[in-house]
């Protein structure tokens, strides 16, 4: 709450990260996006034209800044605040000002009347123009998507985000359906959105659902979105789901597989594709008779319009 009233006072665009995608509200006039090399393109478009950027406690990693540390203070200065101080260690930046400091204290500093903001009438001009062409459903008609005469990864974010409640908590994978909520995936103030990070672990969503169900009592909102590969390394957590009667709902994308290592495999070593898919020796099971024969409800997404229907089923049967 402080840092929205501060970033309502002064009328500062903001940004987000892919660890903290749920702090944004998708609907505030202030709200720019998810940042980070698998994110949105008008996010990543502001936070590179901007001349000032006030961080804070991120630590500027990876899923950030991606591979290009040098672009993060290209014309702009940075004012790093984070309580660790082996964070600021990171940068030997003149242009990054570090400050380590609890962010309860740095709040309390900056409201005081010594700090006079200047007027940025253009860059807010700016900003909602690019808000306004690079929107939400403009970038979703642009994705790719595994195969042809298939529904589009973001669309079906983008149609989920419109059809959970206001406190849902969704768990994601660390694949395509990760990557699509980040840039589709419309926020609403209060719901959670709960991810790995380094988008490297394999079969964590599943336990992680399961962490979420202990943390939560409105189990009729809980929802987890993943891949059929990732799904497959633990598995047997299903199980465990069913039997405690945890009515979570599962939307599993039809990959055909593990499709982060095909796309490596494609980029990188000409198209000679192992074991990421049926045609390289790999099997995944089908997902109908795998669900039913954990107890679960099952329905298959061919529309748009389905996920509608199965967000209302979910949450009047709660299972």
């Amino acid at each position: 709450e402080a840092a929205l009233n501060l970033i309502e006072q002064h009328s500062i665009p903001y940004v987000v990260t892919i660890g903290a995608v749920d702090l944004q509200d998708a609907s505030h006039v202030l709200s720019c996006g998810c940042v980070g090399p698998t994110s949105q393109r008008g996010a990543n478009l502001l936070f590179h034209e901007s001349d000032c950027v006030l961080a804070l406690g991120t630590s500027f990693d990876q899923s950030v800044t991606g591979f290009n540390i040098a672009d993060l203070t290209e014309n702009k200065k940075v004012f790093l605040i984070n309580i660790d101080p082996g964070e600021n260690l990171r940068f030997n930046d003149p242009r990054i000002i570090q400050i380590e400091a609890d962010l309860i204290d740095f709040f309390d500093a900056i409201q005081t009347p010594a700090f006079t903001p200047t007027k940025h009438f253009d860059w807010l001009k700016k900003v909602s123009k690019v808000k306004a062409t690079l929107t939400f459903e403009s970038e979703a008609n642009i994705r790719t998507t595994v195969g042809q005469d298939h529904l589009s990864a973001y669309d079906i974010t983008l149609e989920l985000s419109k059809n959970l409640p206001s406190h849902a908590t969704v768990v994601l994978g660390i694949s395509l359906d990760a990557h699509s909520v980040f840039n589709s995936f419309r926020v609403t103030k209060g719901q959670r959105i709960l991810v790995s990070r380094n988008l490297g672990p394999m079969g964590w969503d599943v336990p992680a659902l399961l962490g979420a169900a202990q943390t939560t009592g409105q189990h009729e909102s809980l929802t987890l979105i993943t891949g059929d590969g990732s799904l497959m390394l633990n598995i047997q957590e299903l199980a465990v789901i069913s039997g405690m009667n945890i009515p979570a709902c599962i939307f599993v994308f039809n990959n055909d597989g593990y499709v982060s290592i095909r796309t490596t495999q494609a980029n990188f070593f000409g198209n000679q594709f192992f074991g990421c898919d049926g045609e390289s020796g790999l099997l995944i099971p089908q997902i109908e008779p795998l669900a039913r024969g954990f107890g679960f409800a099952y329905s298959k997404v061919t529309q748009l319009a389905d996920i509608k229907n199965i967000c209302l089923e979910h949450q009047a049967a709660r299972k």
